[in-house]
């Protein structure tokens, strides 16, 4: 019961979560509450260098809170040459509650923005990143790995550079159950066409690097467990590209994020490498 009382704090600290990181005015560009769908909470803000580098990275962020709560923010990257894009998405309850169908067609729209108007920020389609932790770490791995989100709009799993989901649930969202009317035990693992592990088999999909919390310091039950499931199984499958799990020590499901960060940096980085300079004639 204790643990079960901590997760849900660790959830409402989450949702509380809407500011993480403070622009430099003198360094950093912002564009706020872009409109990229039709629902009312399909908004989105932009942060890019004041330098005017160009062809750089991009990182698409999802936020946590259990597909119910939470909003848009920027993540404390040291480089600040990634271009950022933080999503405000629909949620599964509140006065204009969307369908899980819908905030993942919603979420898909706002990568679709990206890849479309990104280089006037700056950033390159051809680096495009989505993470997020949590609900968005969910939302990542579903948009990454089911084609059908992104190519509802044009675009494949294949166009993004990379993935990076912080303690995203890879069986079906335990929220996304309860608003449809599922009953059984919360903690009973369910994979059908709403849980990443539904679709390791599907053919291509980019780089991964899936990252967790200690279930010993009060990870959510079974995330970490199900996560190295997830990376088994698509190795398993055959899949080419890279995948890699990370596992942080003494971290539970609300702090893990904060380390994990620059183990996002290093992975865009990675998969990235900033433009060398054109030598001085």
């Amino acid at each position: 019961m204790r643990k079960s009382m901590t997760m849900l704090a660790a959830m409402a600290v989450l949702a509380a979560c809407a500011a993480e990181y403070v622009p430099n005015p003198e360094t950093q560009n912002v564009e706020k509450d872009i409109v990229y769908g039709e629902h009312e909470r399909c908004r989105l803000d932009v942060m890019w260098s004041k330098d005017n580098a160009k062809n750089v990275p991009v990182l698409v962020w999802f936020h946590g809170g259990g597909l119910t709560g939470g909003d848009k923010f920027f993540l404390p990257l040291t480089d600040t040459h990634i271009v950022q894009v933080a999503v405000r998405y629909p949620f599964l309850s509140g006065d204009a509650a969307a369908t899980v169908e819908q905030i993942l067609d919603a979420s898909a729209q706002a990568v679709a923005w990206t890849f479309k108007n990104i280089e006037k920020y700056g950033g390159s389609p051809k680096k495009v990143f989505l993470s997020g932790h949590s609900a968005g770490g969910y939302i990542t791995m579903m948009l990454g790995m089911d084609p059908r989100w992104l190519g509802g709009h044009g675009f494949a799993t294949t166009d993004l550079a990379g993935i990076a989901p912080l303690s995203g649930q890879s069986t079906t969202h335990f929220n996304v159950r309860k608003f449809s009317g599922d009953r059984d035990p919360q903690f009973l693992p369910k994979i059908d066409a709403f849980a990443p592990l539904g679709h390791v088999a599907e053919k291509d999909y980019p780089p991964m690097l899936v990252i967790c919390g200690d279930p010993a310091a009060n990870e959510w039950k079974c995330r970490a467990e199900e996560n190295e499931l997830l990376v088994a199984s698509v190795r398993a499958c055959g899949h080419t590209n890279d995948v890699e799990y990370v596992r942080l020590p003494q971290t539970d499901h609300g702090s893990m994020r904060f380390p994990a960060y620059s183990y996002v940096q290093k992975f865009i980085r990675r998969y990235a490498p900033f433009p060398k300079a054109k030598k001085a004639k």
